[in-house]
Parts: C-alpha cells; structure tokens; sequence
C-alpha cells in the first residue's frame, strides 16, 4: 500500500537539510509529487511570514498616524 500525500509531505517536513527534503520530493510517485510540493511549500510559507497586521483602522489610530507623519 503507498503512502498519502500528507505522509510523504510530514515525512519531508521532518527533514533537516534543503538538499534532503530536495532528494525525498525526487523519490515521491509523480501522481503526488506536485500535490506534496504545494504542501511542503505552502507550509514554509506560513513559517516565514509573520500575522498580518488588523485592518480596521480607529479613528485615534487615523490621528496617530497624520500626527506622526506631519512631524
């Protein structure tokens, strides 16, 4: 029986080093290998950016920032 895709990309996720998760996506099935791509590189995505900042702005907010800019 093979493997999920999300086994293989957990398994690649584990992995240390950029040319070892590179050689364990060459040895995926090529039915799942871009499905196992998406995954692996949608999660350092996330990893590296941060929250975003909220988008609603308060009016003190608003003054704040024309206070700040105008200084």
């Amino acid at each position: 029986m093979t493997k999920r895709p999300r086994e293989y990309a957990a398994e690649i996720l584990q992995m240390q080093g950029r040319e070892e998760r590179a050689r364990a996506l060459a040895a995926v099935p090529a039915q799942f290998r871009a499905m196992v791509e998406a995954h692996v590189r949608t999660h350092f995505a996330l990893k590296a950016k941060p929250k975003a900042a909220p988008t609603v702005i308060t009016p003190e907010m608003a003054r704040a920032l024309i206070r700040r800019r105008a200084a």
